[in-house]
Order: structure tokens, then C-alpha cells, then sequence
């Protein structure tokens, strides 16, 4: 009944909130969104956009004041901020704290307003809370006077803008001094960078506009969609748009957003740079041409594995999983410290493991990078044997390789796989080049990164517990369903480092951070 509810997303949540309430009357309305928010599973970790947001605010908050809004109701970004930044500068704060949040941010600090509220596990809540449409409408002005005067005169980035909330879209209206219909009318000006209410303001969405599949029709539609949303937010709201293919690049732009501001207050002469390359794609295509000449003996463009690179790239890849220091060896760490007495889980010596190595493809003849991913080789087999295809993808939120979707999210994927064959789970984490080209750090992380493609463990054992739905068969678990987040990130990391030890590729000390 809910689902098909024609309602806009307020009044849906007001509906489903009553109903519930009904149910459990000795219930506060925000604990059903925190308990959905807050499961007992281990809490979540600061994705890749909000550790590049926290990496951008930790080189400028020092600078010149820097205001933080948001409309999340969790302290993720407090999180990654609070890793690179001291604690006690970073504050967060409600609608009815608007004046000391200002003051704060003032005095040198890093402020976060929750126009929203923050719900918290297992403590109360930063109040007040705007879950419902009755709490929007009463405290809608609040927030619009407060998100106007804050972009007033001042640069601002949106990241992950809602065009469906007017507490955010009204205030950017209101301070583009012409009326719509005149921009629209005037195309000289409409190319013009806005101009805020007197001042010189600027003001940036980012954004991503997922092309899906090859269908052409389809991405012939999503890309119209793309642009007129673009035009709406340039000639209706002053914002200019920053169009992306994926979350990743959205993480990718806000990094070297980082890097500039922070080569921009450097002396000359000290800036840190390394190499010549300063856009991203002239760092990518730089980074995967010499990635490549390290697995080719031929060189390129085209670059084509002969059989003995071949052979040496598996062998590599074995050393990986099973050498030294490797993934396996965390593996059986791990093992032991999820497995309880007389528990009869799987054991990584006797699970089936295989390491892929995938990377970002080069247009063989303007020696540039699609967006796409090919496998290059394996741990398990010689990827020269002719019966051996080299699959490619491309990198788009419906993909259906966890390599793709890792580069995608920018992010660790964890997923079962349904297909036939040998695995039935597999782990991707995407590959990061660390200081490719500067060393600039702020406490430590490196602003410089890069993702060139990604790596996949693959298991004979499926790597999440099925949905007790599902109807699924339980079976026991091999070790990737049994980690949480903070030990997938530690598996993350020893994948990454592994490899490009074993495959004797630069920066790899720069990696281990």
C-alpha cells in the first residue's frame, strides 16, 4: 500500500511512521529510522566521497572559514574528518545551535550543521528532527534562512544535491537576482557564470549521470535527462554542474579539488609535485601506460601480454595471495579470531581462493583510457592460453562485474555470484596509485590519487550470507561472511599492497599508509 502511494517522500514518510507508531505505541517516531539507520550489525565506515570531502575541508578550514551543511542524519562525515583532523576542531550542531555553529567555524574550526537533525545508536538525538512533512512545514523556514544566509557571498560545492527538497533549492532561487523566464529567454547570459544577489559568489553541483548499458536508445534517454536536469540547475538555480560517470569520479574531482588548494598555498619551488601531469586524465593515461610497460615486455600502444608475461603475471598473483605477507595469510588471522570453540566454519586453508587483475583499458590509438575495465590476468590460470577470453566492461552502475562496480563506487564490493562455475563469492577492491605525481599530504593522507582498476578475490564459498528469504540452503560460511567492515577494510588494504608489491610497481611504499 505504501509503495503505491502517489505521495511525495515527506508525506510517505509521515504515513509509514503513523503506521508504525500504532504498532508500537510506547515508541519515539525517530527510533524506527535510527534502528533502520543503526542495525546491530558493526556501524559503517566514511565512504570515498565523504574521506575526500574531509580531506578538501582539512586543507582549507585553516585558510578561510569553512561552513559545512548537510541534510545526513548519521556522523559518518565527523568520522572521516576527525581521522585527519583534531577532535576538539570539529563540532556538530543542530538547527538550534546555528549561532554557535557560526561562531565556531568563525574562530578556526569545522563546524557540521544537520539541518536535518543526527540520530545516534543507543543516544538520543540532535534535535530537532525533520522526518515527516508536519516537522518540514514547521521548521522549513529555519532551514531556508539559514542555507541563504550561509551561501551568501560565499563559494559553495553541493555534493549529492536533491532537486525534491525545497529547503535547499529554495534558497539558491531566491539569491539569483533575474527571473527565470529571463535567463531562459537571454542564452548570452544563461553561459554566464551566476551572479548571486550583488556579490561574486560561485556555486557548484556535483554531480553523476550514469549512462547505464550500451543500449543506444536507452543512454540516448538518460543522457537528455542529464542535460536538461544540467540546464535546470544552471539557468533556474546559478549552479554550475559538474556532470560525473560515477561515484568514484565524484571522489576523484573532490581530491584533486584538495590537491589544488593545497599546492595553491605552497611556496614556490616546494609544491610537492613530482611529475608533470596535473589534470587527472593526463595522470591516469600517464600511470596506466607505465602499468602496462611493467606486464608487457613489448612495448606499446597496443599493449599485448606475450606468453611469458603471461606466465610471470600469474605467478605474481599466486605470490600475492599465498607468498609472504599476503592475503591469505591475514585470511587465517582472521579465521582465528572469528572462529569460536568447537565451531566447524570453513577454514582459508581449505577454501578456494583466486586473484584477478583487472585494470582500466587504453584506446590503443590515441592512447587514452576508456571507461571501461579488462581482465589482464590471474593467480588460477595463464590468461595466454587461446581458449582463455579477456573479458572487458564497461563502468556503469548496472554492471555486472564486481570489478566494474568496485571502480564505480570507488569502494570495496562484496557480492555472491550466481553464475555457474568454480566461485560462488568474490571480493573487488578497486586499485588506488597513491602520490603519482605530488607528495602533498594533509596529516599524513596523500591528496594525489588515482584509480586505475581493480582487484578481485574470488571464493568457492559465497562471501554473504544468504537472505534468510531467499530460500537459499544455509551453508557454512567461509571467512569473507564472517569480517566486518573495519576487517574488510584492513583485507582491502593487504589486497591492494600484496599485489602491487608482488608486481614491483612504483609508489608501492607510498601505498602503505
Amino acid at each position: 500500500m505504501v509503495q503505491a502511494d502517489q505521495s511525495n517522500p515527506l508525506r510517505k514518510a509521515e504515513l509509514v511512521l503513523q503506521l508504525l507508531l500504532q504498532q508500537r505505541q510506547t515508541w519515539e517516531e525517530h527510533a524506527f529510522v535510527r534502528d533502520a539507520l543503526f542495525p546491530e550489525a558493526p556501524p559503517a565506515l566514511p565512504g570515498p566521497i565523504l574521506k575526500a570531502l574531509a580531506r578538501l575541508v582539512a586543507v582549507s578550514y585553516e585558510r578561510r572559514p569553512t561552513f559545512v551543511l548537510t541534510t545526513n542524519f548519521d556522523e559518518l562525515f565527523e568520522d572521516a574528518l576527525t581521522a585527519i583532523i583534531p577532535p576538539d576542531a570539529v563540532g556538530v550542531f543542530g538547527l538550534d545551535d546555528a549561532d554557535e555553529w557560526r561562531g565556531f567555524c568563525a574562530d578556526g574550526n569545522v563546524g557540521v550543521m544537520h539541518l536535518h537533525g543526527v540520530l545516534r545508536a543507543r543516544r538520543q538525538p540532535l534535535e530537532p528532527l525533520i522526518l515527516t512533512e508536519s516537522t518540514f512545514l514547521k521548521h522549513g523556514k529555519v532551514v531556508r534562512d539559514l542555507v541563504g544566509a550561509t551561501l551568501k557571498g560565499a563559494d559553495a560545492i553541493f555534493v549529492g544535491l536533491s532537486l525534491t527538497d525545497p529547503n535547499l533549492v529554495g534558497p539558491l532561487h531566491d539569491l539569483v537576482p533575474s527571473k527565470p523566464s529571463d535567463l531562459l529567454n537571454d542564452s548570452s547570459r544563461a553561459r554566464e557564470p551566476a551572479v548571486h544577489a550583488g556579490d561574486d559568489s560561485r556555486y557548484f553541483a556535483i554531480t553523476t549521470a550514469d549512462l547505464g548499458p550500451d543500449d543506444p536508445a536507452d543512454r540516448h534517454t538518460r543522457a537528455q535527462f542529464a542535460v536538461e536536469s544540467a540546464k535546470f540547475l544552471d539557468e533556474r538555480l546559478g549552479l554550475k554542474p559538474i556532470l560525473l560517470k560515477s561515484f568514484s569520479q565524484v571522489a576523484q574531482l573532490v581530491s584533486d579539488l584538495g590537491l589544488i588548494v593545497h599546492e595553491a598555498s605552497m611556496t614556490p619551488g616546494n609544491s610537492g609535485r613530482r611529475r608533470a601531469p596535473v589534470s587527472y586524465l593526463d595522470r591516469l593515461n600517464e600511470a596506466l601506460s607505465l602499468l602496462y610497460q611493467c606486464l608487457c615486455t613489448e612495448e606499446g600502444p597496443p599493449f599485448v601480454l606475450g606468453r611469458d608475461d603471461s606466465a610471470k603475471l600469474t605467478g605474481q598473483l599466486r605470490k600475492a595471495l599465498d607468498g609472504p605477507k599476503g592475503i591469505r595469510e591475514l585470511l587465517v588471522e582472521l579465521a582465528d579470531q572469528y572462529s569460536g570453540p568447537g565451531a566447524d566454519d570453513v577454514r582459508p586453508e581449505d577454501e578456494h581462493f583466486g586473484l584477478f587483475l583487472w585494470l582500466r583499458t587504453i584506446d590503443d590509438t590515441k592512447s587514452t583510457s576508456r571507461y571501461e575495465v579488462q581482465l589482464v590476468g590471474s593467480s588460477v590460470y595463464d590468461s595466454y592460453e587461446p581458449w582463455y577470453g579477456k573479458p572487458s566492461e564497461a563502468i556503469h552502475s548496472e554492471s555486472k562485474y564486481a570489478s566494474a562496480m568496485s571502480i564505480y563506487g570507488g569502494r570495496t564490493v562484496k557480492t555472491n555470484l550466481e553464475s555457474p562455475g568454480p566461485w560462488r563469492g568474490v571480493v573487488a577492491v578497486p586499485i588506488v596509485l597513491l602520490g603519482w605525481s605530488s607528495d602533498l599530504d594533509v596529516n599524513g593522507e596523500l591528496l594525489d590519487r588515482v584509480i586505475v582498476g581493480a582487484i578481485t578475490l574470488d571464493s568457492n564459498y559465497q562471501v554473504r550470507r544468504p537472505d534468510p528469504k531467499s530460500g537459499h540452503a544455509p551453508a557454512a560460511p567461509g571467512i569473507l561472511t564472517r569480517i566486518d567492515a573495519d576487517d574488510l577494510e584492513r583485507l582491502s588494504e593487504r589486497i591492494q599492497d600484496s599485489v602491487q608489491r608482488c608486481l614491483g610497481w612504483v609508489l608501492t611504499e607510498d601505498a602503505e599508509n
